[in-house]
């Protein structure tokens, strides 16, 4: 019996605009809502979103919390 194998195009990456990121990033902060549900609910997996909230909070500024 020989395999049979059928040509396969290599998987490519898909890019998302900032616009997009944040508005899925912002939907994930909303109380009571689920990272993995919102990932389903937009085609993504829930490690890459959550990968997203991460690098969001590391962009935002932190203030002190005592100003003179």
């Amino acid at each position: 019996m020989t395999p049979v194998s059928s040509p396969v195009a290599p998987a490519q990456r898909r890019h998302y605009s900032p616009e997009f990121k944040l508005r899925i990033v912002e939907a994930c902060r909303q109380p009571g809502v689920s990272v993995a549900r919102t990932a389903l609910d937009n085609g993504l997996n829930a490690n890459l979103v959550r990968r997203w909230i991460r690098d969001a909070q590391g962009r935002t500024v932190a203030l002190p919390a005592f100003l003179p």
